[in-house]
């Protein structure tokens, strides 16, 4: 049991292990396919596909499931876990399935969150790499390559929020044509994030606008994250070694 437990705890919280890297790497890819199955059941000309799509539901579940074990195996404290934010989310993404549950798309939407997890992955190994906690002061490289970063994750993030949000409303619009299918409705959200409107139309129910409403405000506080991001980066540029920032405050957003 404790071979069990050293191995998983490894593959699971040694940010600086191949194990680590390599596992996560597959479970981040399992989690992108099973959400792109999930978006396009929703388009009826893809009806064709249904076989496929559930082959993979069943694929990235069995993965999802031995990781969620694997995690409460190797947690220090098992409830804190269990009822944290990704333990929570871990399961419920996993639940409907083995309950039959197929059309619930709520629940299996949260695999979205799942990527939250894998951003959060990628940024503590790249940076580890660069042996910053080792460092009171990092060179410009370092930084360089901590804003470029910071790029890269900011870009997921949109993809994220324009596919959870979209999901989210297709689930109380989906009687509109122009919300009819997930990529629609990932569509308009996109659209609202960015501050233009292309299509005319709006939500009709009441959590459909109220949704609207959190989608504009989303695309604010994205905004700002850019801001920050773009004004750092001009700052670095600017001001080149004389910047007292280091790539610890970048790490941590300051």
């Amino acid at each position: 049991m404790n071979i069990i437990k050293k191995t998983t705890k490894e593959i699971f919280y040694n940010y600086s292990s191949k194990k680590f890297i390599i596992v996560n790497d597959v479970l981040a890819i399992a989690t992108i396919i099973s959400i792109i199955a999930i978006i396009l059941e929703t388009v009826p000309s893809l009806l064709f596909l249904h076989p496929v799509f559930l082959i993979i539901e069943y694929v990235s579940v069995g993965l999802f499931t031995l990781e969620y074990i694997g995690r409460v195996i190797a947690a220090p404290k098992k409830r804190d876990y269990v009822f944290s934010f990704f333990g929570l989310v871990d399961i419920i993404s996993i639940l409907p399935t083995y309950f039959g549950i197929t059309n619930l798309l709520p629940l299996k939407s949260t695999r979205m969150l799942r990527i939250l997890r894998f951003l959060r992955v990628i940024r503590l190994t790249k940076i580890s790499r660069l042996g910053i906690s080792e460092t009171k002061h990092s060179d410009m490289e370092d930084l360089s390559y901590i804003y470029r970063l910071n790029i890269k994750i900011y870009i997921i993030t949109i993809i994220t929020v324009v596919v959870i949000l979209g999901s989210i409303m297709y689930l109380f619009e989906y009687a509109q044509i122009d919300f009819s299918t997930i990529p629609k409705s990932m569509m308009w959200v996109l659209e609202t994030i960015l501050g233009g409107r292309i299509s005319r139309s709006i939500p009709l129910t009441l959590p459909g606008e109220i949704l609207g409403l959190i989608t504009k405000f989303s695309g604010l506080v994205l905004l700002g994250f850019l801001i920050h991001i773009i004004g750092n980066s001009i700052n670095h540029l600017l001001l080149g070694t004389k910047n007292k920032q280091t790539a610890e405050d970048v790490l941590e957003g300051k």
